[in-house]
């Protein structure tokens, strides 16, 4: 509570707010349903800037809230910028971008003058019509069984977190590395032919920085309407911890067995049958198969 009223208060303090409406919702039980009403609720009353308060799961809510409400043809015209309160805070990364500060020690994205339209990912898994939304990056093999395991945690990992963010990344990493077996996939670009490969992991990005200070050395612009694809494919376990190594130094490009490209389209299928996990901006689901998407120039955020 102490950190978000701090946040708050810099916020307007920064942007010169008089009265500012907040949500703080769960009351119910329905988080997801909460916001959706008071979103819709301000956006009918006028309100078109909006400042989210928290880690990257928070922004997805609130982000893809929107989306979703704007496809039902509320005002296509709200802009969004955030602070960050979470663990990793990978949508204000890069953190010493020239348009990004700090507030009260918070990582923000934070100016409303220089807003752009910025491109949205999009995941739809199969069997479902529905199609999730993500504002960073999607992943799927290790990273987003690292992911998984870092958002249950056990007390030793959740205790880390809260003193040492990045060792508990890579301690959740590492623990799944010891575990894990590279999946059997078949993964199409852009309508080609499908590829059969032994995944060890695929990134879709947006943002080439994630999961604390890992990041790969190139990803495609905010508002260029592709999709970053960086594939490690059939690697051991010594293989991994190098590729760890060298995405903590920024290095991935022309390294063994990575490879990358852009592309609009990225569809994956297990080729076993056997369900995977898919990451969206920390958040893991489980599917046999889906398709990752963007859309250009969808929403309005702070830079």
């Amino acid at each position: 509570r102490r950190f978000v009223a701090a946040a708050e208060s810099s916020v307007g303090t920064a942007l010169g707010l008089g009265h500012v409406a907040r949500f703080e919702g769960g009351a119910s039980g329905d988080l997801a349903g909460e916001l959706r009403a008071w979103l819709a609720e301000r956006l009918r009353s006028g309100a078109r800037k909006f400042v989210v308060a928290g880690g990257d799961g928070t922004v997805n809510l609130a982000l893809s809230t929107y989306v979703s409400l704007r496809d039902e043809g509320h005002p296509s015209n709200a802009v969004f910028g955030a602070v960050g309160l979470g663990s990793s805070n990978d949508f204000q990364k890069p953190f010493d971008s020239d348009k990004r500060a700090r507030l009260a020690g918070f990582a923000c994205r934070l100016d409303f003058n220089e807003a752009f339209a910025h491109d949205v990912g999009t995941l739809v898994i199969d069997g479902e019509k529905r199609a999730r939304h993500f504002f960073v990056n999607a992943s799927m093999g290790v990273t987003a069984e690292a992911n998984d395991r870092f958002n249950r945690g056990g007390p030793g990992l959740r205790a880390m977190k809260r003193v040492w963010v990045d060792g508990a990344i890579l301690g959740a990493a590492l623990s799944t590395f010891a575990g894990y077996e590279n999946r059997a996939i078949r993964l199409a670009l852009d309508g080609e032919n499908p590829v059969e490969l032994q995944l060890t992991n695929l990134g879709v990005i947006k943002n080439r920085h994630f999961s604390g200070s890992f990041r790969y050395d190139t990803g495609p612009a905010p508002d260029d309407g592709m999709l970053g694809v960086r594939i490690c494919r059939d690697m051991s376990r010594v293989e991994m911890l190098g590729t760890l190594g060298s995405l903590a130094q920024g290095r991935f490009s022309g390294l063994s067995k990575r490879s990358g490209r852009d592309a609009k389209d990225v569809r994956v299928e297990s080729a076993t049958g056997t369900k995977l996990a898919v990451e969206t901006d920390g958040e893991v689901v489980l599917a046999t198969g889906c398709r990752f998407g963007v859309r250009q120039k969808e929403i309005m955020l702070c830079p």
